[in-house]
């Protein structure tokens, strides 16, 4: 009868040289795997712990606001001047500010400037103050300068005011006496002067033959009118006149109070004259 022996008798063992090799490959696959596995992971898990930390602190940072534009102001406001017409090209406009403006440093007035024929066209601009009045230093074109004035709170505009008017007028009132002529001769004691000037123009006569003074006002349509008192002989009348704006000019008028040439003729019928003695001479006297 055939004896058996163990599980390892029963199975032949490989050879020597395959076990070797057998073991060096799962050695260096070992090998691979480990350099595998250390150089891939690495940033992987890197990344995985940037992005971590990336979410803890959007979770736990402090959230800081976003900037956003001032809510829009009421419009400001500029002061109408007495008196439009002036000959003064640098003024000062006085500007009111909304109150909810005052004190902001973001808030500014910026004036606009609108001629005749063109659009509103910005001209400068001036930051709000602490108060809500303000001076605003201005320099006008010859013509009409129609104003206005918005406030600026950040990146917000608000209306423009309403419209202030200036009227820049430089030039003398031109003075024309229709009349009478300069030099008529005048019968009667006192004299009608008529003329044209620019409209709203005052104007002032003096007569310097008797210091008779008297004023008037041109009209809308500059014409003028006013009676003045008469010396006997010649008589020197300077009209001044002065425009809305400030403006003045004057002319002369001469005029004679009588008439320019003046005569006498004396008649008388015929007679005789008896005497002891014929004089030497005769004088006869008229009175006009």
């Amino acid at each position: 009868m055939r004896q058996y022996q163990g599980l390892d008798a029963r199975r032949p063992k490989a050879p020597l040289v395959s076990r070797t090799v057998l073991r060096l490959g799962i050695a260096a696959l070992a090998v691979v795997i480990f350099v595998f596995v250390s150089g891939a992971m690495g940033p992987i898990l890197g990344t995985l712990a940037n992005g971590f930390g990336t979410a803890f602190g959007k979770l736990t940072a402090t959230p800081v606001p976003s900037a956003t534009d001032l809510p829009p102001a009421g419009a400001p406001s500029i002061a109408s001047p007495a008196q439009p017409f002036t000959n003064q090209a640098e003024i000062e406009l006085t500007v009111t500010v909304p109150q909810e403006a005052v004190g902001d440093p973001s808030a500014k007035i910026r004036v606009y400037l609108e001629l005749e024929g063109l659009d509103p066209a910005p001209v400068v601009d001036v930051p709000v103050g602490t108060t809500s009045r303000m001076t605003v230093p201005f320099e006008l074109t010859a013509g009409k300068n129609n104003i206005t004035a918005t406030l600026f709170r950040g990146t917000e505009e608000s209306e423009p005011s309403p419209v202030v008017t200036y009227v820049l007028d430089q030039d003398p009132p031109k003075i024309t006496v229709k009349s009478p002529k300069n030099g008529a001769a005048v019968d009667v004691p006192d004299v009608t002067i008529s003329g044209t000037t620019q409209p709203g123009t005052s104007l002032v006569a003096l007569n310097a033959a008797n210091a008779t003074s008297i004023s008037s006002q041109a009209d809308k349509d500059g014409k003028f009118e006013f009676g003045m008192l008469l010396a006997p002989g010649t008589n020197s009348i300077t009209i001044t006149g002065t425009d809305p704006a400030g403006n003045t000019n004057k002319v002369t008028l001469k005029l004679l109070q009588g008439s320019k040439e003046m005569g006498v003729r004396l008649t008388a019928s015929s007679y005789r004259i008896s005497a002891s003695k014929h004089p030497a001479s005769m004088q006869l006297a008229v009175l006009v």
